[in-house]
């Protein structure tokens, strides 16, 4: 009887080990199944996801491209504290300085006057500025001119254009400034100057070759 009992204890738990398996077993399968039909219906999110990562690493790269293929070269021998520094120097007359940025921004008001000659303002100039040059310079070119008119004089770096402004002061004009860092300052900032055919250029005459003004040139191309 003991032995029975024994055998019926062992085979009843036997019994409830062998359902307690076959629960862990289905749960598993349950477990699996959900898994699988979450990731069956989550598979179009994440290719989509990942269909816009890859557009939008695209769409930097292609930036970036275009960035670079456009950006202006600066001039590795370019110094701007060797730069401030003559254009303080050249421009230390009676005639007060103005900033290229304080031009740029109040452009409209101004009448510029290019003192160059002529094969370097036909190289590139100003937009709208007027050429007066500095050999050739006469006030009868500026006859039209209120004596209060703003008017800023610039050259390739601000000599020249600090002496013309001498002489108009000298003639009664009262209003005039010039151009701190001249032509040479208005490209290193970025703005733009055309041509005698009235388009954009990169290029800036470089007045005289021995004096060694390329250097002091950011961005253009410097031709004499």
């Amino acid at each position: 009887m003991i032995i029975e009992k024994i055998k019926n204890t062992v085979v009843r738990g036997t019994g409830a080990c062998n359902r307690s398996v076959v629960c862990s077993i289905r749960s598993k399968q349950v477990i699996k199944s959900k898994l699988y039909v979450k990731s069956k219906y989550n598979e179009p999110i994440i290719n989509a996801i990942k269909l816009q990562t890859r557009l939008l690493l695209i769409l930097v790269f292609s930036i970036t491209q275009f960035q670079c293929k456009h950006a202006q070269k600066i001039n590795p021998n370019f110094s701007q504290i060797e730069f401030d520094k003559l254009a303080d120097e050249v421009s230390n007359g009676n005639v007060p300085d103005i900033s290229a940025k304080m031009v740029k921004m109040e452009k409209e008001s101004f009448i510029m006057l290019d003192c160059r000659e002529v094969d370097e303002y036909e190289i590139s100039h100003i937009e709208d500025a007027r050429r007066v040059g500095f050999d050739d310079f006469d006030l009868s070119k500026i006859v039209d001119i209120p004596k209060s008119a703003k008017i800023v004089t610039y050259c390739l770096v601000g000599k020249r254009s600090e002496m013309i402004g001498e002489k108009l002061q000298e003639a009664g004009y009262t209003n005039v400034h010039n151009l701190h860092g001249s032509i040479l300052s208005w490209t290193n900032e970025g703005y733009p100057v055309i041509n005698s055919k009235g388009k954009k250029t990169n290029k800036l005459h470089g007045f005289k070759v021995e004096l060694g003004f390329a250097k002091y040139s950011k961005f253009s191309e410097v031709v004499y």
